[in-house]
């Protein structure tokens, strides 16, 4: 018989912490100054950084729309909503 380790997925991020969270906050005050172009950066790179958190491809998923990338806009928002649906099968 082969045994097989159960593959550890990280939890989904609902709230994050620490550098993750001083990034998203960045990135919400620039969206909220109008500088969509580099709230959409931290976005991004607050996903690169912690992929398995929602509102960080939400809020990437909003910067794409108001700069008019809807289809990576699309791709943002799919991921949040897999990430939703998966988090309430954690619950």
């Amino acid at each position: 018989d082969v045994q097989v380790d159960p593959v550890i997925v990280d939890p989904v991020i609902v709230a994050p912490t620490g550098e993750i969270k001083k990034l998203f906050n960045e990135g919400r005050a620039l969206e909220q100054q109008g500088n969509i172009q580099a709230s959409q950066r931290i976005f991004a790179k607050v996903t690169k950084l912690a992929p398995r958190f929602i509102y960080g491809w939400a809020y990437l998923g909003n910067s794409q729309v108001a700069l008019g990338s809807l289809d990576p806009a699309e791709n943002s928002y799919t991921k949040a909503v897999n990430l939703c649906v998966e988090s309430r099968k954690e619950e």
